[in-house]
């Protein structure tokens, strides 16, 4: 009958004669299962008998609220709801489903005939001894639809839609159609897993993304390449309707894009005292920073911990007999340490900001050519920073690869800053540092030794 579990997962329902595909039944549920989905597998006798209507009704009720019907042709009519005319109850719930779908889109159909009949039937051979060999070519008429396909070709009516019949020869087969149909990739949890993810890196991205309005009609014509700018943004030319409209559109640049540190402030570790500042421009990007600095060490991500910690994503390797992990899986990881990353960093902050602020004023007033910061607070400053780009690069790559784009998650080196502001100080840390492989080959010896 029908399974149990999440009521939000999608139902599969499977039609056949129970004798006809006893073990592909039994692979289908144990596979429709072990992926999270809900299915609706009626064990009917396989003899010739009447079965009455409550019997029945449970399965016409199952296909109505099904995503997805899976009709299976064998040799065999199965078992009967009427004598006059002789009608099978597989015939009877594809005739449900199929007028379900004309009527209210759903379920998706998908039907299957085993290839070996298929060609029998298409062959009419002489030599086929099995009793239902009438009723079986009449059904896959039926389901493909011949007479409707014969009529469109005068062009008596349109030509009939959801008749096409897949010919099988493994279990393969039928899960590779049955997992294009309902659009997921992997289990009904992974599936779950991106959802969730998403709408939290959605939530995330919102502390790096403002929103920018711009009146199209205003210098459009008359200030020179603003109709190109324009045009690049909203990616073709500018509809008339629109030019007196205001247009709303996410920017990232004034967050995160802008280097605020880098070559402009020399920062070295040998060095002690104060950082000097002549350059409000400077100033005033690094005031702007300090002023959200500490809103980055609030950022939540327990669905992105979640699917981590468990490795959500990960593959078993049957060759060396451990899971590893995927390009999606090792882009979850490095986005949760980028964001824990933040999150130190922004914690490590203490009284900084505010002192960079205090300092920073008399500069954004112009009453002084220089100001002068305590290159600690800079330091911390100028690691945050690079820790939000780099976070905000990640999680941009993961979102594009749980939104299906080809790239790879993985952002390349070049597009990430060092996690140290310091230059130079990344390669020494890593030089000092032992690698995994080398931490597993150290722990296979016996650690001691």
């Amino acid at each position: 009958m029908a399974s149990t579990g999440d009521s939000s997962a999608p139902l599969v329902f499977v039609s056949s004669t129970v004798e006809d595909f006893r073990d592909l039944r039994s692979a289908l549920r144990f596979w429709l299962d072990s992926l999270g989905y809900r299915r609706f597998m009626s064990e009917f006798s396989g003899s010739e008998k009447i079965l009455g209507p409550g019997t029945y009704d449970a399965c016409f009720e199952a296909i109505h609220r099904a995503d997805l019907y899976v009709l299976l042709i064998g040799i065999r009519r199965g078992s009967l709801i009427s004598e006059e005319p002789k009608r099978s109850i597989t015939e009877a719930e594809y005739d449900v489903a199929y007028q379900s779908r004309r009527k209210t889109g759903r379920p998706k159909l998908l039907f299957f005939v085993r290839d070996e009949v298929a060609g029998d039937i298409r062959r009419c051979n002489p030599e086929l001894k099995y009793q239902d060999f009438g009723h079986t070519r009449a059904f896959i008429d039926k389901v493909e639809r011949v007479a409707e396909t014969n009529a469109s070709r005068e062009g008596k009516n349109d030509p009939p839609a959801d008749n096409w019949l897949h010919c099988f020869k493994e279990f393969a087969d039928i899960a590779t159609e049955i997992d294009s149909a309902l659009g997921i990739t992997g289990t009904v949890r992974e599936a779950r897993q991106r959802d969730l993810i998403r709408e939290e890196l959605a939530e995330i991205l919102q502390k790096f993304v403002g929103v920018r309005t711009l009146r199209l009609q205003e210098g459009v014509d008359t200030v020179p390449g603003k109709r190109k700018r324009i045009e690049e943004t909203v990616g073709g030319p500018i509809p008339e309707a629109l030019l007196n409209q205001e247009i709303r559109f996410p920017d990232i640049r004034h967050r995160v894009a802008d280097d605020l540190f880098g070559p402009l402030v020399n920062l070295d570790a040998d060095q002690m005292g104060s950082v000097t500042l002549a350059d409000s421009g400077v100033a005033n990007r690094i005031a702007s920073f300090s002023m959200v600095a500490r809103a980055y060490g609030a950022v939540d991500f327990p669905r992105l911990d979640e699917a981590s910690r468990i490795g959500v994503f990960r593959r078993y390797d049957a060759k060396s007999r451990t899971t590893v992990a995927t390009d999606l899986q090792r882009a979850v990881d490095h986005a949760q340490r980028a964001l824990q990353k933040m999150q130190s960093n922004a914690s490590d902050l203490e009284e900084g900001p505010t002192r960079v602020i205090s300092a920073l004023a008399p500069l954004s007033n112009g009453q002084f050519p220089t100001a002068e910061l305590p290159r600690i607070d800079v330091v911390y400053l100028a690691g945050l920073h690079n820790a939000v780009h780099n976070a905000f690069v990640r999680l941009v790559a993961l979102l594009r690869a749980l939104q299906g784009a080809q790239d790879s998650p993985l952002p390349k080196d070049e597009d990430l800053r060092p996690t140290s502001p310091f230059p130079g100080m990344d390669k020494e840390v890593a030089r000092e540092r032992a690698t995994s492989d080398e931490i597993l080959e150290w722990a296979s010896r016996g650690m001691l030794e």
